[in-house]
């Protein structure tokens, strides 16, 4: 017997997943099982996908694919109606993500980066509903100076105003995307992204970026945040200031905002 709980299981390929004893139960004997995968990351994963342009290694395109995808168990609120029937409990299952990275390093120095795809596809869209694959990144970068600093621009995704601001949903997956981090969310970009130059590098132990974008235009009727430093021209929103830095240690990461 299940536990009255309320259970997300996504599947995210590729990915490491490693758990041990997990309950699932308050019966005697208790429920527990053991599993372990890996993809990315493991020795069988190696570069991934990837079409060399030549014998040096240094000029290549690689292709990353994955999806995750959710089978949902939610106990509902009392008096909620599915359908227009009471229901006290439902299983659903969804696309959360689906995406494709290309990157493509012509030389050691200048990257091109685009990624595509979609978001939270449920059984409510589908048909002429369905959600619009659309572009998320498009950058073109050249590293300047070895490690410490690279330009770029674009429609990307580098800013602040924290670490958690740059969430790489590829590196968890029982958590979704703390969208909480992403103080200006759909009110003056596109999906987190924003169209501009960025800077970036690591410094002995300082890790940084700073952009200078240019907003969309989006919904008036919501204040734009003041965590988010803007410059205006007759009364219209031109350029967005962002900039984040941490300094890294043996013992403790401090976050620079």
């Amino acid at each position: 017997m299940m536990p009255d709980r309320n259970i997300i299981l996504p599947l995210v390929l590729p990915h490491t997943l490693l758990h041990e004893k997990i309950n699932c139960g308050n019966t005697i004997p208790a429920c527990s099982w053991n599993y372990s995968a890996q993809a990315q990351g493991s020795d069988a994963y190696g570069k991934g996908y990837r079409i060399e342009l030549g014998d040096s290694g240094k000029k290549y395109i690689r292709i990353i694919n994955w999806h995750q995808f959710w089978v949902r168990y939610m106990e509902n609120n009392p008096h909620t109606l599915v359908n227009g029937q009471p229901t006290a409990s439902q299983t659903d299952f969804l696309l959360r993500r689906s995406w494709i990275n290309l990157i493509l390093q012509l030389t050691p120095k200048f990257l091109i980066f685009t990624h595509l795809g979609i978001n939270n596809q449920t059984i409510l869209q589908g048909g002429q509903n369905k959600p619009t694959f659309f572009i998320y990144d498009a950058t073109v970068e050249h590293k300047i100076v070895k490690d410490y600093c690279s330009l770029g621009g674009g429609l990307h995704y580098w800013h602040g105003v924290s670490r958690i601001s740059n969430a790489g949903v590829t590196s968890f997956m029982t958590l979704d995307a703390p969208i909480f981090a992403f103080e200006n969310f759909e009110v003056t970009d596109q999906f987190v992204r924003s169209f501009g130059i960025f800077a970036k590098g690591k410094i002995g132990k300082l890790d940084y970026r700073v952009a200078v974008n240019q907003p969309f235009l989006l919904n008036k009727d919501n204040p734009f945040t003041k965590l988010d430093v803007n410059a205006a021209k007759n009364g219209q929103e031109i350029a967005s200031y962002r900039g984040y830095g941490k300094r890294i240690s043996a013992r403790k990461r401090d976050d620079l905002c």
